[in-house]
């Protein structure tokens, strides 16, 4: 999972991506939050 993060940096992505990078990193979390849930 860190490594995930790592990659979904949004300092590693360019700036015009960066925004949609932040929100598909969130996304991910919360899909992550409710597997670990279940």
């Amino acid at each position: 999972y860190k490594s995930v993060q790592l990659v979904l940096d949004p300092s590693v992505v360019c700036p015009s991506n960066r925004r949609k990078v932040y929100l598909y990193s969130l996304l991910l979390k919360f899909l992550f939050r409710d597997f670990s849930n279940q």
